[in-house]
């Protein structure tokens, strides 16, 4: 504002190149979303984990922990 009372310039809406600049930034961000959005895999159960229980799905050696606290008590 200050600016453009020095400019004596009317300042009752925004200027031109703030508009443009907030408008081209909404549009390529709204553009990243999308594209990144593609390089995600669907969650959707397939056809052989769907008859599977989850308990079973993500039972891996590596969470196993034998050596525990609970072995102290």
């Amino acid at each position: 504002k200050s600016f453009l009372k020095l400019a004596e310039m009317d300042y009752s809406s925004l200027p031109i190149d703030i508009t443009v600049e907030c408008l081209l930034g909404s549009l390529l961000c709204c553009v990243a979303v999308l594209e990144g959005m593609s390089q995600y895999r669907d969650f959707r159960l397939t056809s052989e984990l769907y008859s599977k229980k989850l308990d079973g799905v993500y039972n891996k050696q590596n969470f196993m922990i034998f050596n525990h606290r609970g072995s102290a008590l």
